[in-house]
């Protein structure tokens, strides 16, 4: 094995001599200490730099957020009937998604953006949520 195959191995493209790494995401090379220690092994390293981290990271939290609206939906659709259990599913989230206003917003974006079939489930959703606080549709 080469010495350039066991420093990948080991932690990365590390020059321990130089003291850095190249980022997996943008291939760049940067410092060590602009990549994240590893948790269980403070020694290595993540293998993308601070930067590219930071914006994988706000991306799956936009992406959860995005989800939790989907599932929050289907809830609505599957538990209609049941005010007890929409309350829980919209204080869930709401807070999941930091709020009422946000929630609105983030609502409006996934109906301009999602394809018919979502649009249907979305705005069923919200009717069945509506109906159940108003009281209609209880058996």
């Amino acid at each position: 094995m080469s010495a350039k195959r066991e420093a990948c191995v080991a932690g990365g493209e590390a020059s321990v001599a130089k003291g850095t790494k190249v980022c997996s995401i943008c291939k760049e090379e940067c410092a060590l200490d602009l990549f994240r220690k590893r948790r269980r092994d403070g020694e290595r390293r993540h293998s993308e730099c601070n930067a590219c981290r930071s914006l994988a990271d706000r991306a799956r939290r936009a992406r959860q957020k995005v989800a939790a609206v989907h599932r929050w939906a289907r809830d609505m659709n599957q538990y209609a009937d049941s005010i007890g259990v929409l309350a829980q599913c919209c204080r869930a989230v709401f807070d999941r998604v930091g709020g009422v206003s946000a929630f609105a917003a983030l609502y409006v974006r996934e109906l301009e953006r999602t394809s018919d079939a979502g649009k249907a489930r979305l705005v069923m959703g919200l009717f069945r949520a509506q109906m159940a606080v108003d009281g209609y549709g209880r058996r």
